[in-house]
């Protein structure tokens, strides 16, 4: 069964538990990114009709912080460190 069919539901009961209040959309977001990881397109949608605030605001707060993600995030992420710690004697890679 796909996990994401059960969105329309879980975000209706996360916005009736505050009273629809949309002062509370980020703790909003970070239930939903907990529960699905990453925010779901359908729930970025839900929250905004459930909340009454464009979809539009709810892109823009996942989009500003690091720790939200709108798609999957890889396994690894490449890490490079131009530091002249690292290089001793001032080599590049």
């Amino acid at each position: 069964m796909d996990p994401l069919v059960g969105i329309p539901g879980y975000i209706a009961e996360l916005a009736a538990a505050s009273g629809n209040n949309p002062e509370l959309l980020l703790q909003h977001l970070l239930l939903v990114r907990q529960h699905y990881n990453p925010v779901p397109p359908t729930a970025v949608e839900q929250l905004a009709e459930r909340l009454t605030v464009p979809a539009a605001q709810v892109r823009a707060v996942i989009d500003f912080y690091a720790f939200m993600h709108p798609a999957p995030r890889g396994d690894s992420r490449d890490a490079h460190s131009w530091s002249s710690a690292d290089y001793p004697g001032g080599a590049r890679p």
